[in-house]
This record gives structure tokens, C-alpha cells and sequence, in this order.
């Protein structure tokens, strides 16, 4: 996965969707929900709209304070990542 993580840098969409999805079924990965809806929530910016209909699935497994929490990883990714 770090490999894919890396990746990321380059691709758009695509990979932060693919990542997403990772996360959210545990594919390769520890299955996490905060960070796969902070992957789809950062395609969704993009204007994924896949990515949108797929963070809000993600997010009918999340309680509200987990989904603030990757709400706060998005955008610190983002700042980090211009």
C-alpha cells in the first residue's frame, strides 16, 4: 500500500478512489473507514461523483465525531498536498 500511498502524488481520481476503496474493504489493508472516506472525500473535491455517493456510503458507518475526524485528515492533506 505504501507504494500505491506514493503514487498518489501523480494520479487523480482514479487513485484516491482505488485507495478509498481499499480502505473501506480492508483490500490490501487494515480496513479503515476514517481514512477511506477522507480518500473519497478528497476525489469528491475533485469532482468525482462517484466519490461522493461512495464517502456517503462509507460515512452510514461512521459516527459523527469519526467522520469530523477524517473531514479534519482531508483537509490537512490537502494543505499539505496543494
Amino acid at each position: 500500500i505504501e507504494l500505491h500511498f506514493n503514487a498518489i502524488w501523480c494520479l487523480a481520481n482514479p487513485g484516491k478512489s482505488n485507495l478509498a476503496l481499499m480502505y473501506f474493504s480492508g483490500q490490501g489493508t487494515p480496513q479503515d473507514y476514517k481514512k477511506a472516506h477522507m480518500w473519497f472525500n478528497l476525489a469528491a473535491v475533485s469532482g468525482d461523483e462517484d466519490s461522493v455517493k461512495n464517502r456517503d456510503i462509507v460515512a452510514k458507518n461512521m459516527t459523527p465525531a469519526d467522520i469530523a475526524a477524517a473531514q479534519q485528515m482531508a483537509r490537512e492533506w490537502s494543505e499539505a498536498h496543494p
